[in-house]
């Protein structure tokens, strides 16, 4: 119980600490101003849109990881959860690590399954990307006057993030193939 309230103690230290180093040179007034601003109801539309996305990733995870081992949602949500969290304060997305190691310890699924399975949802990402990139573009197309540069990029990620997710497939044997395979039917 008291290395539990040490965590929590250590764990707001840290929060305030590193709060207080980004807000150290940001503008004061310029961020009331905006807060002032603010519309309450797109701030509230705009949480509500992130926490379904976010159900949605962790449902998804949970889905790739299926045929390798079974994970309660909770767990998995937990785990996406704090490795964003991680990904958005330390570099070269170490958040990712963490998350596979917490199904190693939690779970005693290898690491390597376990990278895989976040190599290919994170394909997953930019392919929805790359989706929107491409119902921007038949919005704005009529609009646009480099409207075939956009396309030309929108074939290009398209190709570049497909051979990169059949690579990881191909790379990942039978049994992430086979994640993928009832991920998709």
């Amino acid at each position: 119980m008291k290395i539990r309230i040490v965590q929590i103690i250590l764990g707001l230290a840290c929060t305030f600490f590193f709060l207080a180093l980004t807000l150290y040179h940001v503008p004061k007034d310029s961020v009331a101003a905006s807060l002032a601003n603010a519309d309450p109801i797109w701030i509230g539309a705009a949480m509500l849109v992130y926490t379904a996305d976010l159900a949605l990733r962790a449902w998804r995870w949970q889905i790739i990881l299926r045929p390798v081992t079974e994970v309660p949602y909770p767990a998995l949500a937990k785990a996406l959860l704090v490795g964003y969290g991680l990904n958005a304060i330390l570099p070269a997305r170490l958040g990712e690590l963490f998350r596979a190691e917490f199904l190693k310890t939690s779970f005693g699924l290898d690491r390597a399954s376990a990278l895989t399975s976040i190599l290919i949802e994170r394909l997953f990402d930019g392919l929805m990307v790359l989706a929107c990139l491409a119902i921007g573009l038949l919005l704005a197309a009529a609009t646009r006057q480099n409207a075939a540069v956009l396309i030309d990029v929108l074939v290009t990620g398209s190709a570049i993030f497909g051979l990169m997710l059949v690579a990881a497939l191909c790379l990942a044997g039978p049994v992430m193939s086979r994640a993928f395979a009832a991920f998709l039917g």
